[in-house]
């Protein structure tokens, strides 16, 4: 990640770098969240619930990161501070509108 000023238009001098978990995985979306905090969605290249007969090529990773801009080590390297399992969300009370009984609930597009 680059650093930019908004007001001026010029590149800092900070360069981050954010580690996935694999290298055939992507960032789906990065968003601040306040300061200097943002979520980042991490996944694979796939898509369907792999509890679905219709994926050919079901999701096997998909987690939402939060990160600080703040906290990296030397190198730059940004640390995941926590994450949400897209693929194991756990609904033990049924809340989830989804016409489905097996759990877990699932996000795998």
């Amino acid at each position: 990640m680059f650093e930019l000023d908004t007001e001026t238009g010029e590149w800092g001098d900070t360069t981050r770098y954010y580690p996935l978990e694999s290298a055939d995985h992507a960032i789906g979306d990065f968003n601040l969240i306040g300061g200097t905090r943002g979520l980042i969605i991490e996944r694979d290249s796939r898509q369907g619930d792999p509890r679905e007969a219709w994926a050919e090529n079901p999701a096997e990773f998909k987690r939402i990161y939060l990160i600080d801009l703040e906290r990296t080590d030397e190198q730059g390297v940004l640390e995941k501070i926590a994450y949400i399992d897209l693929m194991d969300i756990q609904d033990p009370d049924g809340i989830a509108p989804v016409a489905r009984s097996t759990a877990p609930l699932t996000f795998p597009l």
